[in-house]
């Protein structure tokens, strides 16, 4: 496990020093982050004006926009990574040398995207980090509401098909007991959460 984690460390050592000597690129990119945050801000002004309740969600869009474009940076890093590391090591002329040396072919295929996904880690905080920064926007989430449904929609059998619901409630209430410690009114929430007798009531008080 030690020898598989250096491996992986060597080759983001060898990505990283090859990206510091495309320090333009680098700053380009930084700078296209900046202009598509600027962007999509001055965009989301159009639904400021926005009174139908109907729409009441895209009143302010922007937080969902950018915490998109961070979710979706991952995405294209997953589908192109490894082809583009690849593509890299042929125009290089180093794929046949990597492939000579005593490092089994997963090893080499985890190794070639670390860099990928800690670049994507990188570009992806900057899309957050920029809207806070500049544009003061501030994320937020119903952690409970979402815990919840992760619950429902797990695959259970016909046995337990008919006591699911009263699992999903004894699993968020044992959540809510940890969950609101320290939590301001925290106190209050828990036994509104312990009070609750079905699923309904809970996403009642989760939304």
């Amino acid at each position: 496990m030690i020898l598989f984690i250096r491996r992986i460390w060597a080759f983001i050592v060898r990505d990283l020093r090859l990206q510091l000597s495309y320090r333009m690129q680098f700053f380009l990119r930084v700078l296209s982050i900046l202009t598509i945050v600027t962007t999509l801000f001055f965009i989301s002004k159009i639904f400021t004006g926005f009174t139908d309740p109907r729409f009441a969600q895209w009143r302010d869009p922007l937080a969902a926009w950018l915490t998109g474009l961070a979710v979706l940076n991952y995405f294209m890093t997953g589908f192109s990574s490894l082809a583009t590391a690849i593509r890299q090591e042929q125009v290089q002329g180093t794929l046949e040398s990597v492939l000579m040396t005593p490092i089994s072919v997963p090893t080499v295929i985890v190794a070639s995207s670390a860099w990928d996904f800690l670049e994507a880690t990188l570009f992806s905080s900057l899309y957050l980090l920029f809207g806070w920064l500049f544009f003061d926007v501030h994320y937020r989430g119903n952690f409970l509401l979402d815990y919840i449904d992760l619950l429902t929609r797990e695959r259970v059998d016909e046995a337990r098909e008919l006591t699911h619901d009263r699992w999903v409630v004894n699993k968020v209430r044992a959540l809510g007991s940890w969950y609101t410690k320290g939590l301001e009114n925290g106190s209050h929430l828990r036994t509104s959460i312990n009070s609750a007798s079905s699923l309904g009531a809970e996403l009642q008080i989760a939304v």
